[in-house]
């Protein structure tokens, strides 16, 4: 038999379960995308958040990386469950296994389908999803307006989380929901399937940069082209050139410098005369890549093209999606150009400009700024200081971090700064190996 909680430990619950709910509106994701992400359902993270649930640890481990608390709820999880164990071993003489979920008797149901939504294998959920699907396709309805915009606000959602969730998550999600969009478009008709084709454009965009980000450059491509076909297949100039702008700056970090440049020039000539934010990517990729190449002046030129064109474009788009462009990254593009032009100061004031400015659920743009810092501080000669920050950076990062394709990739190029004698110096070598236990897919 189930034993009744204090109000204390209960109201310890609540107040968890509202942090969550907080954390989640914050970062702008509804709780069917939770629930997607955890293996729950909406009524399920309903109940987590009102405290009427407590599921186990790797909950709130999805669920602390999915709304940017930045491991804060999982801190806040552990000390519930350590309260919680203290009182039944101090007051019932109960030992508590350290797996425990500690059900309330009326939450015993619902909590057992909690972990088993936390436990279901792959081959289970996707038998789970196959019914659905049939079943959902069965329907005798007409796709309605009313299904563009949950689509569109599905897109919407996967922008704003794709570059701070893992991609062996993210992935599957998205696996799923493409599916049933393209079951959608084939069922739909005009305007409701323009709508739909929209979405599937930026979700294909979407699914390329996951790509990237998990280091699988080659299916990352092929993502690239369905997502310009849909484009195109929109009739949306702005879309086709949002979308080819963005692939020109993931292409920064697996592709040739050609071809780098050729997707700039092309997202710039999609634009067209409109200041929208598939040409300022163009202008970006093209301002990095010249640096790169070591053309400084070409690279400064592109670079005072972008301060031109920043004040013009809309930005409305919220600072955490990957389709808007605030300030945050023209502070990058100028801390990449005045880093490999050896302009320190002027780094070094663009490096933390943009670390002010991120918000703190991110972390990819930050750690690439601190590799910037690092090449910067070994392009001036303290190769030593650099391999330092370097490794400092790797040390504070989570596994699935370091991993991650961008991460991975401004890591690399910063040590490629190395002078080739000085490479064997063991602050380099710990970062190399640092990088090694991680090694790159495609």
């Amino acid at each position: 038999m189930a034993l009744e909680l204090p109000q204390e430990l209960k109201g310890l619950r609540s107040a968890l379960g509202r942090r969550l709910a907080e954390y989640r509106t914050r970062a702008g994701i509804n709780q069917d995308v939770l629930g997607r992400l955890t293996n729950l359902d909406r009524s399920s993270i309903s109940h987590v958040e009102w405290g009427r649930m407590f599921p186990e640890r790797a909950f709130w481990e999805i669920a602390d990386t999915a709304v940017g608390a930045e491991r804060a709820l999982l801190g806040e999880h552990q000390a519930v469950v350590a309260t919680e164990k203290r009182w039944r071993e101090a007051v019932h003489n109960v030992p508590v296994p350290a797996s425990s979920t500690h059900e309330q008797a009326g939450d015993d149901d619902v909590n057992r389908r909690t972990l088993l939504g936390l436990a279901l294998s792959a081959p289970i959920l996707g038998k789970l999803e196959q019914h659905r699907s049939v079943l959902d396709r069965s329907l005798p309805i007409e796709p309605s307006g009313r299904d563009a915009d949950e689509w569109e606000q599905v897109a919407s959602e996967y922008a704003n989380k794709v570059h701070l969730i893992p991609p062996t998550q993210l992935l599957p999600a998205l696996t799923d929901d493409f599916a049933e969009l393209s079951a959608r478009i084939a069922e739909a008709n005009d305007p409701v399937r323009a709508r739909f084709v929209h979405s599937a454009a930026q979700l294909a965009g979407l699914t390329a940069i996951a790509l990237v980000h998990a280091r699988e450059h080659t299916a990352a491509q092929r993502w690239w082209r369905t997502a310009a076909r849909a484009a195109d297949a929109a009739d949306d100039p702005q879309l086709q050139a949002l979308i080819v702008g963005r692939q020109a700056v993931m292409s920064l970090y697996s592709d040739t410098p050609q071809t780098v440049l050729n997707h700039a020039d092309r997202a710039i000539s999609l634009a067209g005369n409109a200041a929208g934010v598939g040409a300022i990517n163009g202008m970006a990729a093209r301002a990095q890549m010249l640096a790169r190449m070591g053309c400084d002046e070409e690279a400064k030129a592109a670079l005072r093209d972008i301060h031109d064109l920043f004040p013009q474009i809309d930005h409305a788009w919220d600072d955490t999606t990957q389709w808007g462009w605030q300030e945050q990254r023209l502070r990058f593009v100028e801390s990449e150009v005045h880093t490999y032009g050896g302009r320190v100061q002027e780094a070094d004031q663009a490096q933390g400009a943009a670390l002010a400015l991120y918000p703190r659920s991110s972390w990819q743009g930050p750690a690439q700024i601190h590799a910037h810092r690092a090449a910067a501080f070994i392009g001036s000669g303290d190769i030593a200081l650099g391999a330092a920050h370097l490794g400092n950076l790797l040390d504070q990062m989570q596994p699935w971090q370091r991993r991650d394709g961008l991460v991975q990739r401004s890591v690399a190029a910063t040590l490629e700064r190395v002078p080739r004698e000085q490479r064997k110096m063991e602050p380099v070598r710990q970062v190399r190996a640092l990088l090694e236990a991680a090694p790159s897919r495609s």
